[in-house]
């Protein structure tokens, strides 16, 4: 029976049945991370390495850097004006004789004539400098307009080679050109219109300002602009520029953050340019000044303009009717650091140049104009518009204010001298203390480091009582913990991962018991003994080196002093390095140069001031195991970028930040007490490809050893790396500034992986 039932079953003359519908398409499952199999070490080096084709120093980043920072150097050699026509009806054409050379010194030649397909083509600029209100002094264009639309604008005479109707330029000998304007300055000025013309009456007491910009169109050389102040008390014929008589701001001051300013098409570079079209009563199409101490205040001070914080927005419309829009614009320091702009230009090495001539005006000679610039809010005058505050002083008795009366308040010489300015826009001062690491010990596998640290004045002569310790009293700067004013910890970090030279090594702080990749924290404030000996202070982990540690480790001494009134005071903080295994303390290879950072950052300090001029301090915790996981909501889809948590890697994090708006992808992170800082649309003020703008010479190839991958998951268990998904190495640094979707697929076709765990990225890297 079962043979007959198996034979029936297997019986070819059966049908099958009909099949049937397809059933519908399940649900997606989760990606996995990429296969070993399919994974190869990044290759990035084949093509971008040192001294290959495409060398990442050379052929690419720093091409494009020497390229947007070249620069050509014009100088107004004469200037000629026959003043006896000058200041009366008949007028005179000025002749200004200039030279331009190029960064090596050479002459640049021909830009008189077509250049291959190219016609040359310059800007000129007249303005004097008159009297202002309370002592200052204002640039004011000889040539103006009306537009169309009814503003005044101050104008410029352009030369094109094959241009009508223009002055006249010629080159002789070469290298040096010679520009008489069509434009005759006189006593008797032109009412305003909507044509170029002189509109300001000339007078022989008044300083002069020629000055010229190579056009646009000049595009087969760099820009270049150049001044010259003319006195005519000097004579008719002068080749040597009067002193600067209204210095407010130098270009120096300007390219600290901006490497070299340039704007309206790249060729406006100096600020001696900018100001003689900048003036007073000029405005754009909507009627905002473009004043330049008004604007550039504006522009600065951007997203923290009272106007700006009550739901308004700050733009100015510029060429082609573009809206430039100012809202959201950082500036990079604190912005009461006045002597950002008002003082000496800083340097990385050497004695800084002289601040200013006229520097000082911001805090000697106030006005309604400059300080309204940021206090966009405040007023003078009742009834108050809506949104107003009133100024302090009420309504002045009755009586308008004028620009005179602020400095009764607001100079240090003030009759009332309540409020100076200098005062209330100081910024605590760093320099009253000093930190020091005196020693550490307990550093070996298994044992529990004791950091001996010391707080001094900045002469290093004076222990601060810290605590309470030892029977002291700690000093008022350290006393005031409550909410967090006064606040100092000692940081221990090390790395599992061997390296072959500590100068290599990448801290990971596995086995801290801190979430992704973060280090060990004492607070000395609070667990400090003191040592009457030195009046230093000694703080123990309660957690020990883990036995898998190796190499060198690091502490750092970070937080801030109190300046009581519950201000927080930025102090630099220092580090020391130890050996875990061995005897080794080589420091940690130095990337990037934190007085290069300072250059903007004045005094790059962060984390509610307790990280201060350090980078050292920064990699400890911002290491490749680091994400802000810890300080999110636990529901991923409620933050503010969809996302569960974000890289704070220290190189994807600032590479991230700073390129934001190249990216388009810049960082969401979440910081102390879930605070929301997005950069998405982060801006950077000079130019991205100048890598060496924050780092040191050759950090910033792809040709270094193998390292550990950049966490961009925690995959649900924070306290265990093995686990987490990485990106790799230089493809981690890459993406943050290359971050579309075909850089993406470059990178990944040469070895670079999203998604991975550090066993595999180990794995092609053997």
């Amino acid at each position: 029976m079962a043979l007959a039932l198996a034979s029936a079953c297997s019986d070819d003359k059966s049908q099958k049945g009909d099949q049937g519908d397809q059933g519908a398409p399940g649900d997606a499952g989760t990606p996995g991370p990429t296969g070993p199999e399919f994974m190869t070490a990044e290759s990035c080096a084949v093509c971008h390495g040192t001294g290959q084709l495409e060398a990442d120093e050379v052929a690419l980043h720093a091409t494009l850097k020497t390229r947007s920072l070249a620069y050509n150097v014009a100088k107004i050699t004469s200037v000629a004006l026959n003043q006896g026509n000058a200041a009366t009806a008949t007028g005179d054409n000025p002749i200004v004789v200039f030279t331009v050379k190029d960064s090596a010194g050479s002459p640049v030649t021909g830009l008189a004539a077509v250049i291959g397909t190219v016609k040359p083509s310059f800007r000129f600029t007249m303005a004097k400098l008159v009297d202002g209100p309370a002592g200052t002094k204002d640039w004011q264009s000889y040539l103006n307009k009306n537009t169309s639309s009814g503003y005044k604008q101050a104008a410029a005479e352009s030369w094109a080679v094959g241009g009508s109707s223009q002055g006249t330029l010629t080159e002789s000998p070469a290298g040096t050109y010679t520009f008489t304007s069509k434009y005759k300055l006189s006593s008797t000025p032109v009412a305003l219109s909507t044509t170029t013309a002189v509109t300001e009456a000339y007078t022989d007491t008044a300083i002069t300002r020629f000055a010229l910009q190579s056009g646009t169109s000049t595009s087969v050389v760099a820009p270049f602009n150049a001044a010259f102040d003319y006195d005519p008390s000097l004579g008719d014929t002068q080749t040597t520029t009067a002193a600067d008589p209204h210095q407010l701001v130098k270009t120096a001051n300007c390219n600290a953050c901006h490497q070299k300013l340039a704007v309206h098409g790249g060729t406006r570079l100096d600020v001696e340019y900018c100001v003689t079209c900048h003036n007073p009563g000029t405005s754009d199409p909507a009627g905002v000044t473009v004043d330049l101490k008004v604007m550039t205040h504006k522009i600065h001070m951007g997203k923290d303009l009272p106007s700006v914080l009550a739901g308004g927005t700050y733009s100015v419309i510029g060429y082609g009717n573009a809206v430039h829009d100012y809202s959201l614009v950082a500036f990079p320091q604190d912005v009461g650091n006045c002597l950002a702009c008002h003082g000496a230009p800083p340097v990385l090495t050497g004695t800084a140049p002289p601040a200013p001539t006229s520097g000082n005006n911001f805090k000697n000679n106030p006005t309604i104009a400059t300080c309204t610039s940021c206090h966009d809010r405040t007023s003078f005058a009742e009834p108050l518009a809506t949104g107003y505050t009133l100024h302090k002083g009420g309504t002045n008795g009755g009586a308008a204010y004028v620009d005179a009366d602020c400095a009764r308040c607001h100079t240090a010489g003030g009759s009332e001298h309540t409020a100076p300015i200098e005062l209330f826009h100081a910024i605590p001062a760093t320099v009253d203390f000093k930190y020091s690491i005196v020693g550490v010990t307990g550093t070996a596998p298994g044992e529990s480091p004791a950091v001996t640290v010391l707080v001094t004045n900045a002469a290093g002569m004076t222990p601060h009582k810290l605590n309470a310790s030892g029977g002291n009293a700690a000093d008022v700067p350290w006393a005031q913990t409550s909410n967090g004013a006064s606040r100092l910890a000692v940081v221990i970090g090390w790395s599992t991962t061997a390296v072959t030279s500590p100068s290599e090594t990448n801290y990971t702080n596995e086995g801290s018991g801190g979430k992704a990749g973060q280090p060990v924290s004492l607070d000395v404030l609070k667990n400090g003994v003191y040592n009457s000996a030195d009046g230093s202070y000694t703080v123990t982990s309660t957690v020990a080196i883990p036995a898998n540690a190796v190499g060198v480790g690091l502490v750092a001494l970070e937080g801030h002093p109190a300046d009581g009134q519950g201000n927080r005071i930025a102090v630099q903080n220092v580090t020391k390095t130890f050996a875990i295994t061995g005897t080794d303390t080589t420091v940690r290879r130095a990337v990037v140069d934190i007085n290069k950072c300072n250059l903007c950052h004045q005094n790059l300090s962060l984390h509610g001031n307790n990280r201060t001029s350090s980078i050292e301090t920064c990699v400890i915790c911002h290491n490749a195991n680091a994400t802000d996981i810890s300080r999110r909501p636990t529901d991923g889809t409620a933050t503010a970028d969809g996302k569960a948590e974000e890289s704070v890697d220290f190189k994807m994090l600032i590479h991230g930040i700073h390129g934001a708006l190249f990216s388009g992808a810049g960082p969401v992170v979440y910081g102390f007490g879930s605070s929301v800082n997005d950069f998405r649309k982060a801006g950077y003020p000079g130019y991205l490809s100048n890598c060496d703008a924050c780092h040191n010479s050759g950090t910033y190839g792809v040709s270094f050893p193998p390292a550990n991958g950049t966490t961009t998951s925690t995959s649900g268990d924070p306290l265990t790396p093995a686990g987490f998904l990485r990106t790799t190495t230089v493809t981690a640094a890459c993406s943050s500034c290359h971050a579309t979707v075909p850089d993406r697929g470059h990178m990944e076709q040469n070895g670079g992986a999203f998604g991975v765990t550090q066993a595999q990225i180990d794995a092609v890297n053997q």
